[in-house]
């Protein structure tokens, strides 16, 4: 105990923090005075304050009445479920490689592309039948979309703003082949890992998925 333990000043580290915290004030014009959690607390924003509710947005009121219109229509209540990662399981659109035709063209049996009429044509006429369902009704026209309003005069702006007309182009397709690696004697990315053991679970539950060019 007691002995003798050199004393070689601040750590290079140390020094090179000072020096750095020192160029910035001077660079700034600005001292650093950090404060303790007493006075951050003392001097924070205020909070715990009223805030106004205008009720639910538009658009959820919106939704929440179309649900509720199809539950009537479809005399259904909707329960939307979670997958085993949390994720709600809801309709989503379908592909169209998940449809199936058997000849260029539709008919009655086969999948169809209009509601009311096959891709070969509207034949109820042909047999004297009335339309399966209404046609022909006025459809009011309430102009664009807030939505495309607004972004249509957020593109003015920008435009006005650069002095430049935005002329967007089709992307050009390549003509280079996909690159292939060589990973026989790499290892692979953790991600990559991970991503076919996720692959290989899923398989094991709905099958093997062949990907298709």
């Amino acid at each position: 105990m007691n002995y003798f333990v050199p004393n070689f000043g601040r750590d290079a580290d140390i020094n090179s923090t000072w020096a750095s915290l020192d160029w910035a004030e001077n660079d700034l014009s600005h001292k650093f005075n950090p404060k303790s959690k007493k006075e951050v607390k003392k001097d924070a924003h205020p909070v715990d304050y009223k805030v106004a509710d205008f009720g639910l947005d538009e658009d959820v009121v919106i939704t929440q009445k179309n649900i509720a219109d199809q539950e009537k229509l479809k005399k259904h209540k909707w329960k939307p479920k979670q997958d085993e990662n949390g994720v709600w399981i809801v309709p989503e659109a379908a592909d169209n490689d998940s449809y199936s035709y058997s000849s260029l063209v539709q008919t009655d049996s086969l999948v169809q592309s209009d509601p009311m009429c096959s891709s070969a044509g509207c034949t109820y006429a042909s047999v004297g039948a009335k339309p399966p369902f209404p046609m022909n009704y006025k459809v009011p026209n309430f102009g664009k979309d807030h939505v495309i309003l607004e972004s249509d005069k957020n593109l003015a702006w920008a435009e006005k703003t650069l002095n430049h007309k935005w002329i967007p182009k089709e992307k050009p397709k390549s003509e280079k082949k996909p690159v292939l690696y060589d990973a026989t004697n790499k290892p692979l990315d953790s991600d990559i890992i991970s991503s076919l053991d996720n692959l290989k679970t899923t398989e094991k539950k709905l099958g093997a998925w062949k990907l298709k060019i």
